[in-house]
Parts: C-alpha cells; sequence; structure tokens
C-alpha cells in the first residue's frame, strides 16, 4: 500500500461542520488502497482519542496523529485577527494561510515527514499551503508527488466580503483577495495533481494545471427510507450551519426576518430549529416559532421530524455539504441559487430554488402542505445522490490518476535509460 501523508486544517471529530466533513469525505476516498497519516489542527484536542476511537472503525488505514492546538475562529478576538492580518500582508500571503500559522505544526511535520519516504503528500484547504509550501521546499526528496484540493475558490470568498465594505476595510480585503488569488495560482501550478470539490472550481483551476480534476462529496448512502417513511404533519423547518461565517448568518437572518414571517402567514403551524455553533448569544431570542439549539455535537437523529431544509445564503464559493447531507437525510431542500448552484441538482426535481423573498416562502410552503410534492423532491433527491455522489466511484477515480502519474514516472525512467 502506499503512503499518503494529509494535512488539514481541522481534526475532522466531530463531524458538525463543512470543513470537517469535507476532509473526512476526502480521506474515505484516499485511504480504500493507501496507509494515511493525518496532521490537523483542533481548537479543543480534548475530543482526540475519542475520535480516534471513532475512526477505527470508519477509516481502518488512517492514523490521526494528535491535533496541533490553534484558534480557528479569531474573528471575534481582536488582538489574534490582527496580528494574522499584519503578518499576512509583511509576508504577501493571504489571511487564510497566516491565521495557521504555528511553530508547533513545523515541528510535528519535521518529526512525520522525516521518518520515512512518502508517496503521496495531499495538502486539503489552502490554509494549510503554507505547510506544503514549506514541505516542497525543504523535503523535496522525501516524497514522490504532491497533491492540492483546494475545496473553494478561496479569492471569490474574500472578494464577496470586500463587497460589503467601504473605507480601509474594503481595502485591506480587496488586497487579501488578490494574495488568495495569487496563492490558488501558484499552488495549483505546482501540484501533480490538484482537485477541487465542484465541476465549477475545476474549470478555474485547469487553466493553472491540466491535471485538475473534481473529487465530488462522497457518500455510503443511507437505507432508502422515502417508501417507508409517512408524511409526517410536523410542519418543521431546519437550518443547520455554523454561524461563525457571517455568510451563514446573514442569510439566516434574512430568512427569520424577511422570509418566515410570509410563511408563518400561511402556515401558522410552521417552527424553524437552528442547530449552529459559533455565537455565545441567541440572535433569534424573541422570534415568534423559533428555536435556536446552538452547537449541538451529535446531529445524527435530527433530521427525522423535519420536512424542509433551509439553505438561505447569498454568497459563497464550492459546494454545500449540507444540502448533500439532507439529501441523504431525505428531507427536501429550498435554497438560494448560490448555495446550490454547484451541485447540480435540478429546481423542481431534486430540490427547490428561489432568490426572493416570495419565492423562497412560496417553495417552503409548497414542501409544508403537499405530500406528494415533499415525497418526491426527497426520492429525486436520494437518487441523485446515489448516481452522483457515490464513495465508490470516487475511489476508483483517485486510484486511476495516481497510477498515471506513476506510469508516466516509470516511462519517462525507461526513456531516460
Amino acid at each position: 500500500m502506499r503512503k499518503i501523508l494529509f494535512l488539514t486544517t481541522q481534526f475532522p471529530y466531530p463531524l458538525d461542520n463543512g470543513g470537517k466533513i469535507g476532509a473526512f469525505n476526502g480521506l474515505s476516498v484516499i485511504s480504500k488502497n493507501n496507509k494515511v497519516v493525518v496532521v490537523s489542527f483542533s481548537e479543543d484536542s480534548s475530543g482526540y482519542l475519542e475520535g480516534k476511537k471513532y475512526f477505527e472503525k470508519i477509516l481502518p488505514n488512517v492514523t490521526f496523529l494528535e491535533p496541533v492546538r490553534q484558534d480557528v475562529h479569531i474573528r471575534k478576538k481582536p488582538f489574534k485577527l490582527a496580528s494574522a492580518i499584519v503578518r499576512a500582508m509583511i509576508k504577501n500571503v493571504p489571511y487564510a494561510i497566516s491565521k495557521f500559522e504555528n511553530a508547533a505544526m513545523i515541528k510535528k511535520i519535521d518529526r512525520v515527514i522525516e521518518s520515512e519516504h512518502w508517496n503521496l503528500v495531499f495538502v486539503d484547504y489552502i490554509n494549510m499551503c503554507g505547510y506544503g509550501r514549506y514541505i516542497r521546499k525543504r523535503y523535496r526528496e522525501c516524497f514522490d508527488y504532491y497533491i492540492f484540493k483546494d475545496h473553494n475558490k478561496e479569492y471569490e470568498l474574500v472578494e464577496q466580503e470586500a463587497q460589503k465594505y467601504s473605507g480601509i476595510k474594503k481595502k485591506i480585503l480587496e488586497l487579501d483577495s488578490q494574495r488568495t488569488l495569487m496563492c490558488e495560482k501558484q499552488e495549483a501550478r505546482e501540484a501533480d495533481i490538484v482537485y477541487s470539490v465542484c465541476d465549477d472550481n475545476t474549470r478555474f483551476l485547469k487553466a493553472f494545471n491540466c491535471n485538475a480534476h473534481s473529487m465530488l462529496p462522497t457518500y455510503k448512502i443511507k437505507e432508502n427510507k422515502t417508501q417507508n417513511r409517512e408524511f409526517r404533519n410536523t410542519y418543521k423547518v431546519f437550518f443547520l450551519g455554523g454561524l461563525s461565517w457571517k455568510a451563514n448568518l446573514d442569510g439566516l437572518e434574512w430568512f427569520v426576518n424577511d422570509v418566515f414571517p410570509i410563511i408563518k402567514s400561511n402556515v401558522p403551524q410552521a417552527s424553524l430549529t437552528i442547530i449552529g455553533g459559533g455565537l455565545n448569544y441567541n440572535p433569534f431570542e424573541g422570534k415568534n416559532g423559533v428555536e435556536y439549539l446552538g452547537y449541538m455535537k451529535d446531529i445524527s437523529g435530527v433530521y427525522e421530524d423535519k420536512m424542509v431544509f433551509i439553505v438561505p445564503l447569498f454568497e459563497g464559493s464550492g459546494i454545500r455539504i449540507k444540502i448533500l447531507e439532507a439529501f441523504d437525510n431525505e428531507v427536501p431542500v429550498v435554497s438560494t441559487s448560490i448555495g446550490c448552484g454547484t451541485i447540480g441538482a435540478i429546481d423542481g426535481e431534486q430540490l427547490i430554488v428561489a432568490d426572493d423573498k416570495d419565492e423562497f416562502a412560496k417553495g417552503v410552503i409548497k414542501l409544508l402542505q403537499d405530500e406528494k410534492l415533499n415525497k418526491e423532491i426527497r426520492k429525486n433527491a436520494k437518487e441523485f445522490l446515489q448516481n452522483k455522489y457515490s464513495l465508490t466511484k470516487r475511489q476508483e477515480e483517485f486510484e486511476n490518476e495516481i497510477q498515471k502519474l506513476y506510469r508516466k514516472k516509470s516511462i519517462n525512467h525507461i526513456g531516460e535509460l
């Protein structure tokens, strides 16, 4: 079996946000025929032993080293935020990289990579590219090939953030967007293979590396319940997402303030359940029919009695893992076009797409009241997930690309003799 060193931003346990799920999906793909060692960060490493035990059963070829302690969400920590911004400007690197600078991570990488020869170094997320550059510069003889997985067009996210502001803050973000774009181009060019999580981002990366491919999210599809599950008139609408990301919070506030009152006036029994960490207060206190549960470690049972899953998102890039999770758990989705555009699902067949308050409310109301439509959307979404996002297909694609690298190396070696 080949040996892969995998660098990612967060120890992926519990699987409670898109970043962790994205890393887990990647590991599920690359570990089938390979031994993988994971180096990661964690804001709270107290769950390491529990997570390690959990992954022993489902990812037997993966070894998780104890994560390095690092504050990942620093937007509300002014000193750390300012320090990261200043370092980014001085070193001419993206903020996404500077906020993950950590001397303890360098030491861990030194110990790991010096211990043996690696077939592949796999850098997951642009935030880890600083360490990828360090490895390429210092340890080029210690591995065969370098792989970079860019989950989003990260520069676009920063650019979208810049449009919300004016003055010095806007200028700082615009400069950071430029640095981020330069970084994404450079990392794509220098990788032997570059991956993205959706076809739209892959087309962007192919301009800088012809060996760019989509590694779509992967699922061991859960047992189909659609035919057996009764239509429950619970009238429960559901949101799940990290609220430390401002785009999630902004979209959710739009839904609560502008959309949900329309739904309540047509379906008085309707309620909204919100699950998402990142806040130390309840921004929806006193809102009629709205229940804010905050962070939940175990979300495995939260889908069971829900009738509609909402994705009110107006900025972003990459792919929304939570939509695919809703598909797998058989809860129909209403999303803005930017929230679901890269997934490939069709409006009216596998989900409902709406970008203004009236149409968004209309979509939710339909799914709450129309049993036939609700069941049909659920069924179609599940079949779509099975056909396009199966784990087996991703594993085969990855193995084929790695074999191509080694065949090319072998041919080149023979040609030199």
